[in-house]
């Protein structure tokens, strides 16, 4: 049979992969019940032999294909630490940021994806600075003469381990480079082009519009969200708000009504022209806008749709999301430990299932808030796993925030980009009227922060957990569509029941526990005491103020807020 002959059976495919990613990151219990899935489907006549076969083969081959931590930490060990010289070749874009400069390098010898770091001197002559790391490009090969060294781990639980982060990410080790002139580079790659053209554009944007327009604009247009304030980037994390910040689906389709409006409706060329131009552009934008999973999510399922167009093909979305899925995965194994691609497939995945529930709406604010519905729910397990919180009125938020973005702020910045190269004049106007709306905006959602911050922490969430939840709402969702209201409303009970019960968790616990936090000056003891009666802290060894856990300075913040949200600890009984 030939690949036609796999139309409509895409996402058995991507279902394989999946399970093949989580038997690689969890448990061989896993390939059990897919080996059991296949069957049943067989048996039941849903699949031939030839797309058991298929499936089999794509399980198999991921299951070999994917990394496995363990195993990484063993050959991390056999790599020498301590001064070295390096040869190799860039991999990454180069970021530059006020206290550092640093890039992913391929080192051959060592067969390793390093991590380089050049921390500039604290009097350092900027322009001298930059003249000298104007070398470094993508693609260059160079030498490194720096020091070798493990990254950073967790000392405490709950805490950030940044050498975990970087093995999500296929790095070992991190080279630490004194001076800009222990790095000799030459030659650069054809993609270096593009990156040099991103980094001059968001210069450009700099000096053409004020601060905030330009720190919007390089976000939701360039990927860039380095100049954002903090503070922002920490609100819209809290309120289930960071796919705004993030280039999505969205953005790109936005960009593309602008060019199709431009290419076809001004009759500058016809409609097949203007898909071969968008072919070319969107993965040169996937480049510009930093390369961001859920960029390239949305766009190669735009040029798979215009190929199949082309080629009169027909695919399901569900196809074209499951073939994209498995794409990226083969192009970055290590791209299934990205939290973007994790919540932008999630999401995505949920409103295709969605997609005849929300159809049935024709109130366009009724379908704003399932949209927004949908999209929260299915990114509550990991919601829950990576942040062990979740704000209950963000869906709410998200239905008042979101238009605002969607329909004004996204469309102005892509609007204003190719304006802020005309006279000074056209882009501060539009610059204006986007500081004004935008700070009502923002101030907005700081109030609703200030009024009605009340997260829900329950602390982490296991695996198990998230599958019992994901079968409920994939349920609920099914029934829900096929507009049986009574079922899914006696299948929706038992969402907020999980929840609660893995809420609960600590208070049914008859043992309890003592846990020796490492804060650098010293140890810091937390008791929970069985059935969670009460939560005693002996000796913090900074100051913290527990009733609204607001860190008062780094340790706290790093180490002891992080650790209290892992155990879903809301307050102390006694602090001594």
């Amino acid at each position: 049979m030939g690949a036609l002959d796999l139309k409509g059976y895409w996402h058995i495919a991507a279902i394989s992969v999946a399970i093949a990613c989580l038997t690689v990151q969890f448990h061989l219990i896993f390939s059990i019940g897919f080996f059991l899935w296949v069957g049943y489907l067989y048996f039941d006549g849903r699949l031939t032999k030839i797309h058991v076969l298929f499936s089999l083969t794509i399980f198999l081959f991921f299951l070999s294909y994917l990394p496995q931590f363990d195993k990484q930490e063993d050959h991390t060990a056999l790599i020498p630490v301590g001064y070295e010289l390096l040869k190799g070749s860039i991999r990454s874009d180069i970021l530059i940021t006020d206290n550092r400069v640093e890039f992913t390098f391929h080192e051959q010898q060592l067969e390793s994806k390093l991590l380089v770091v050049i921390f500039p001197k604290p009097n350092t002559n900027q322009a001298d600075f930059k003249n000298e790391i104007k070398i470094l490009k993508h693609g260059a090969t160079c030498v490194i003469n720096g020091e070798l060294e493990h990254p950073s781990t967790s000392r405490n639980p709950g805490q950030f381990d940044y050498r975990a982060y970087l093995l999500s990410k296929g790095i070992t080790h991190q080279v630490i480079v004194d001076l800009p002139s222990d790095i000799k580079c030459h030659g650069a790659s054809f993609i270096n082009r593009f990156y040099k053209v991103r980094s001059n554009l968001i210069s450009f944007v700099e000096s053409k519009v004020s601060l905030e327009t330009s720190s919007w604009l390089t976000s939701l247009v360039l990927g860039d969200d380095s100049k954002l304030p903090d503070e922002t980037v920490d609100l819209f994390q809290r309120w289930g708000l960071s796919h705004i910040i993030a280039i999505s689906g969205s953005n790109i389709a936005l960009l593309l009504t602008l060019i199709y409006f431009l290419l076809i409706k001004l009759n500058l060329f016809t409609k097949e022209k203007a898909q071969f131009i968008v072919l070319l552009f969107l993965p040169v934008y996937g480049i510009l806008a930093g390369g961001e999973p859920s960029v390239w999510r949305a766009c190669m399922m735009v040029m798979i749709f215009i190929l199949i167009n082309q080629f009169k093909l027909k695919f399901s979305i569900i196809d074209v999301l499951s073939i994209t899925f498995i794409f990226l995965i083969l192009a970055d194994k290590y791209i299934i430990h990205h939290i973007g691609f994790q919540l932008s497939f999630l999401v995505t995945f949920g409103l295709l299932l969605s997609k005849n529930w929300l159809a049935n709406s024709n109130s366009l604010l009724m379908q704003t808030l399932q949209i927004s519905f949908v999209s929260q729910m299915m990114i509550i397990p990991l919601q829950f796993t990576y942040f062990s919180m979740l704000q209950p009125l963000s869906i709410l938020l998200n239905v008042i925030v979101v238009p605002y973005f969607s329909i004004f702020a996204i469309p102005l910045m892509y609007i204003l980009l190719p304006i802020s190269f005309l006279p000074k004049a056209f882009p501060h106007i539009i610059d204006i009227l986007f500081v004004k709306v935008h700070y009502s905006v923002i101030n907005f959602v700081r109030w609703v922060d200030q009024v009605a911050d009340s997260p829900f922490i329950i602390g982490s969430v296991s695996t198990i957990f998230a599958i019992i939840y994901f079968i409920l709402f994939f349920v609920f969702m099914d029934q829900l569509a096929r507009q049986k209201l009574q079922q899914s409303f006696m299948i929706g009970i038992f969402l907020p029941i999980l929840i609660c019960v893995a809420a609960l968790r600590p208070y049914f616990s008859p043992f309890g526990t003592v846990t020796m936090l490492d804060i650098g000056q010293g140890d810091a003891f937390v008791i929970e005491l069985p059935y969670r009666k009460g939560v005693i802290m002996i000796d913090a060894g900074a100051k913290f103020n527990f009733e609204d856990m607001q860190a008062t300075d780094s340790i706290s913040e790093e180490i002891i807020k992080p650790y209290f949200y892992s155990r879903g600890i809301k307050k102390l009984m006694r602090y001594f």
